[in-house]
């Protein structure tokens, strides 16, 4: 629950970043924090693999993942 307001329940984190692959973290984060922890996936909300694929890894980007959420459009 969020301690600023405890109706809300937190369902899963997503990490993302240089040390969120590091082995163990998220099984660790997830132990601790007792709610499930997934690598997040920083592409996920800028189109399809089908018709352009980023040349750089997939660890390498998790180190841009606040660079492209601040890219996104906002939705309305």
């Amino acid at each position: 629950r969020v301690a600023e307001d405890p109706s809300v329940d937190i369902k899963k984190i997503l990490l993302v970043g240089r040390e969120s692959s590091t082995i163990g973290f998220r099984e660790y984060i997830s132990q601790a924090m007792k709610i499930d922890v997934e690598i997040g996936n920083v592409w996920t909300n800028l189109g399809s693999f089908d018709d352009y694929v980023p040349p750089i890894s997939f660890e390498d980007s998790l180190n841009f993942g606040c660079a492209i959420g601040l890219a996104l459009p906002e939705k309305e």
